[in-house]
């Protein structure tokens, strides 16, 4: 194995593990980065070892990695170490081990993480703030109130977060105080920890900030003036939040679209008195349809992540969106740049049954991505719009016109598309191949029967291609489909057990 050909396993074998444990100690630095990235992924506790000898590696890509891995397997023997790499000389890495000695929530860490608050670096800065805020130490909120004054806004801004986050009375008047910044983002952090506090002293001057020029600025206002309110009681800004429900400015959010009106939304229902339950109801159907194009995108972005289920569940809400979304998936599955879009894209159109989508799936099915093919194929036949296909079953490209002739197959069993058919059951791509074979399944001819023979003596003994032909042959049945599949595994008894 080269640098090159790493890539994490989906269920690493002990081999695997004992190969890249192995490569931590090679004189090549590449090996040694791949190694830690890989390993530092794995919820697997022979890594543990390795890993937190890697801390103290040359390299701070190894280091950092390793950082990660300590901190996900909440490793409490590498507090030492990790104390020690919040003065690396890389930001990353003290980053990673701030992140780390969060994860692993011990007391011992505090004071190390409120030593390293004077990090030149703004990023490793940033995160040992977030970190004390997230740990809510008691002893930290001096420190960080230090750091309100700092010259840098970003750090201004996640120390009010954090002081909020830890929730000492300390940190009133000061964060008062930031309400007034000339940066938006500290003052919407300094709202939001101000709505922490639960002090009714604050709330009229919270309200004056609903008028205020930044959406991120109105919108954290708004949901600290929910807190506030269930905190002491005091509903006298329902009327300014009631207003805001007409706010659609969008906060700047790199993981999802969110307006100000669903802010103050959150913060009437948290409320919950009669006026704002009423607006909330008026709200909700004009809310719903300018939203709409928004919550697409979002559903849209969500088919790139990594793990199904959450694209599943993606496709399932464009599902229920229903038409509206179509177009949008039509512009994602032609040009969007991310083959997991693509491949659910293909999907959605096909769960929606979006007829008029039929012309650019037929296009989709030239898509180098052969993911997006398969997706595609699918989609085609559930939809059933057979005639914007007919045309492509004379298409040059190969794809296109055995991807068209399988659905069309699928579909209703197009006489002009079976011997295409039978040409993409002999295709060398498996996923081609194997779409074919399972066609005969849906629709089962027995003209098809000396291809599938063919096919059979071609594949691996027990192969799966090898199984779908012997489902294929079983589900067209008759003497010659029973023959080939009784001699099968007559002759392959051995090597089929």
């Amino acid at each position: 194995m080269t640098p090159e050909q790493f890539s994490q396993p989906t269920s690493p074998s002990s081999t695997d593990i004992d190969t890249l444990i192995s490569y931590l100690q090679s004189d090549d630095v590449r090996y040694r980065q791949q190694a830690a990235i890989e390993l530092s992924r794995l919820d697997d506790a022979r890594v543990i070892a390795p890993l937190q000898t890697a801390l103290t590696d040359a390299d701070s890509t190894v280091r950092a990695n390793a950082a990660t891995a300590m901190g996900m397997h909440k490793v409490s023997d590498a507090i030492e170490r990790l104390i020690t790499l919040l003065r690396d000389d890389e930001d990353i890495v003290r980053e990673r081990a701030a992140t780390a000695l969060a994860q692993i929530g011990d007391p011992r860490s505090i004071p190390a993480l409120l030593d390293a608050l004077e990090d030149s670096g703004t990023w490793a800065r940033n995160r040992i703030i977030y970190v004390l805020g997230a740990s809510q130490a008691a002893e930290a909120v001096e420190p960080l109130i230090v750091e309100l004054d700092n010259d840098d806004a970003s750090t201004r801004g996640v120390a009010a977060w954090a002081l909020g986050a830890i929730g000492n009375l300390r940190a009133l008047p000061p964060l008062r105080e930031l309400l007034s910044s000339d940066d938006a983002s500290v003052r919407g952090n300094a709202a939001y920890a101000l709505g922490e506090l639960g002090q009714a002293e604050i709330i009229p001057q919270l309200i004056t900030l609903l008028d205020d020029s930044s959406a991120e600025v109105r919108a954290k206002t708004a949901w600290a003036l929910g807190n506030l309110s269930e905190a002491t009681g005091d509903t006298s800004m329902v009327e300014n939040l009631i207003a805001l429900l007409d706010d659609y400015a969008e906060i700047q959010n790199e993981s999802a679209h969110v307006f100000v009106c669903q802010y103050a939304a959150e913060s009437l229902a948290q409320i919950g008195t009669d006026d704002a339950q009423t607006a909330i109801d008026a709200w909700r159907p004009t809310a719903r349809e300018k939203l709409l194009p928004r919550r697409i995108a979002d559903l849209i972005r969500a088919l790139q992540h990594r793990d199904l289920e959450t694209r599943q569940r993606a496709i399932a809400g464009l599902q229920e969106i229903g038409q509206p979304a179509v177009q949008a998936l039509i512009t994602a599955l032609r040009e969007h740049d991310n083959v997991r879009v693509r491949q659910g894209a293909a999907q959605a159109l096909g769960e929606l049954g979006a007829s008029d989508a039929s012309g650019a799936l037929a296009l989709a099915l030239a898509d180098p991505d052969i993911g997006v093919w398969s997706q595609t194929v699918a989609a085609l036949a559930k939809i059933g719009n057979e005639k914007p296909l007919r045309p492509a079953l004379s298409s040059k490209k190969d794809r296109v016109r055995m991807g068209v002739a399988i659905a069309l197959w699928r579909i209703s069993r197009e006489e002009k598309a079976f011997t295409t058919v039978l040409s993409a059951i002999q295709s060398e791509d498996v996923v081609i191949r194997g779409s074919a074979i399972t066609s005969l399944w849906m629709q089962p001819e027995e003209r098809a029967v000396a291809t599938l023979q063919i096919q059979l003596g071609k594949e691996d003994v027990g192969s799966m291609m090898a199984k779908y032909i012997l489902q294929a042959l079983d589900t067209i049945g008759g003497s010659m489909a029973t023959a080939t599949i009784a001699n099968y595994l007559a002759d392959n008894r051995d090597s089929m057990r």
